[in-house]
């Protein structure tokens, strides 16, 4: 998403920057995707190339999933919660990263 707008200049070069540096800043945990594996080839066929392992990710976790993408949220296989970003899909000026600890 930050490149894409960098690419745009919808998100000036100085602030793409700094949003690299604070998303390195965040206490984030890796997950292996051995695990979701299956899943991620059950969804294949109603998502974006990308966006499965998301998706899995989230129904694992039962978590709800974040997204800008309405077409997520739309597809029949998804099991998990999807909220829609709206402010994400109309304007990048300010970039915000949410991150659910529940």
């Amino acid at each position: 998403m930050f490149r894409r707008a960098a690419r745009t200049r919808d998100l000036e070069q100085r602030r793409s920057k700094q949003a690299v540096t604070d998303l390195a800043a965040l206490p984030l945990r890796r997950v292996p995707h051995l695990a979701l594996l299956v899943r991620i080839c059950e969804l294949r066929d109603s998502l974006s190339v990308y966006d499965p392992g998301h998706v899995a990710l989230a129904e694992a976790l039962r978590a709800p999933l974040l997204t800008a993408d309405p077409g997520i949220a739309d597809a029949p296989a998804v099991r998990c919660k999807v909220e829609l970003w709206v402010e994400a899909s109309t304007t990048l000026r300010e970039a915000v990263v949410v991150v659910s600890t529940a």
